[in-house]
């Protein structure tokens, strides 16, 4: 999505939403592949998923904006 990188400025990949869409009303992050550790560091570093594997409010916004398009 435009406008929210990672602190190094490079784009979020598309994957990230994926992951962020594996949540449920607890936002909780679930992993279910072998590759989505790497990805869910990536959303952590990037502030969408909390040190303890809590869907943020930021997170929450771009999992939305992702849904949409």
């Amino acid at each position: 999505m435009p406008g929210i990188t990672k602190a190094s400025t490079q784009p979020i990949p598309p994957a990230v939403a994926r992951l962020l869409g594996q949540h449920y009303g607890d936002r909780s992050v679930y992993l279910s592949e072998d590759g989505d550790q790497s990805l869910l560091e990536i959303a952590q570093a990037s502030g969408l998923v909390s040190a303890d594997g809590q869907l943020t409010t930021r997170g929450y916004a771009y999992w939305q904006r992702y849904r949409r398009n």
